[in-house]
């Protein structure tokens, strides 16, 4: 077999906090977002020492990838690359091309379609490689909001946090919690479909577990977009703050594989404290990148792309395999592009 080459390929976080200007300039470029938004934005960064967890979340990812891989028999050079920071998605595909690989995979870190989780990932790649001079080739590993290493981690903790809590289970409200993206971005993706899939399956593994119905909502955060411009809602503080009747509530970050500053700041830090407030108990379930069956399931991605004849490992009752995206696929059209 002939080694070949996987690129896991994230959002990218700054290190130190004289990065964190810099990296959300990086983040907003093209998006007129005023220097003043910036700066409030950056000031979650310097909450937790100017250093976003998600590079060292990836690396960590990266390591116990690796011995899966290894595990398996399956010959991988893995690199890692950003979209918004170094190690940058370009410096990686010329490391990839350097190395002799004249084609690689890669795994984009969001379990969902929208242009942000998929297409714009499929952009910096396409980018590379044009600015590349060799006929390096790439594909895209499929989304996984329908894999059971994606999904059974939060089933698992639900079930564990609910039966920590020692409440009747009517007085839990479960918040199941994904980024706000904006309604064009909304109408060209199947977004909201995938998060409603995947929040019914493990929804009804919860429920089937307690025996009884729990009160669940999909709700968002992490909004970034001006006021005039129409939104995914409701925000997860703004449905705490019109809950009737409920004692607890457990917020679950079904949009996200890691404990990064989105989950940590929004979730941990931001709606804690609005719980808080306003007289709620609060738990926040784990994202499943910690996980081995995480692991697992990039591993599985890949050999079903190195091999075709292998059946997709997908949980059908959540959403069937997706195989191609077409032309126009998350496509959301901007005065720059």
């Amino acid at each position: 077999m002939n080694k070949c080459a996987l690129l896991y390929l994230s959002f990218g976080g700054p290190n130190t906090e004289v990065e964190i200007l810099p990296f959300m300039e990086n983040v907003t470029r093209g998006r007129n977002i005023p220097q003043e938004r910036l700066v409030e934005v950056s000031k979650h960064y310097y909450l937790f020492g100017g250093k976003s967890p998600i590079n060292q979340i990836n690396l960590d990812i990266i390591e116990r990838l690796k011995a899966a891989l290894f595990e398996r028999g399956l010959l991988v050079d893995l690199y890692f690359g950003n979209r918004n920071w170094e190690p940058y998605v370009e410096d990686s595909v010329k490391a990839i091309a350097s190395d002799g690989h004249d084609s690689f995979y890669y795994f984009a870190t969001s379990a969902y379609s929208s242009y942000s989780g998929c297409r714009q990932y499929r952009e910096d790649v396409a980018r590379s490689l044009k600015d590349h001079p060799s006929n390096l080739s790439a594909k895209k590993l499929p989304h996984f909001y329908n894999r059971r290493g994606f999904v059974q981690p939060f089933i698992d903790d639900i079930i564990e946090k609910i039966t920590s809590l020692e409440l009747p289970l009517d007085q839990i409200e479960i918040c199941y919690s994904a980024h706000s993206v904006p309604l064009s971005m909304v109408e060209a993706s199947f977004y909201t479909q995938q998060l409603d899939q995947a929040i019914t399956y493990i929804h009804s593994r919860v429920v089937e577990h307690f025996g009884t119905e729990i009160s669940r909502v999909k709700v968002y955060q992490s909004r970034s977009g001006p006021p005039n411009q129409p939104w995914l809602e409701p925000d997860i503080s703004d449905h705490m703050a019109s809950l009737d009747g409920k004692s607890c509530v457990l917020s679950v970050p079904v949009g996200f594989i890691s404990d990064h500053m989105e989950v940590i700041y929004d979730l941990d830090t931001l709606a804690k404290e609005n719980a808080a407030n306003l007289g709620l108990k609060y738990l926040r379930v784990k994202t499943p990148s910690s996980s081995p069956l995480f692991i697992d399931m990039i591993a599985d991605l890949l050999e079903e792309e190195i091999d075709p004849s292998l059946e997709k490992r997908v949980i059908k009752e959540v959403g069937e395999p997706f195989e191609t995206c077409s032309q126009r696929c998350c496509l959301v059209e901007r005065p720059h592009h």
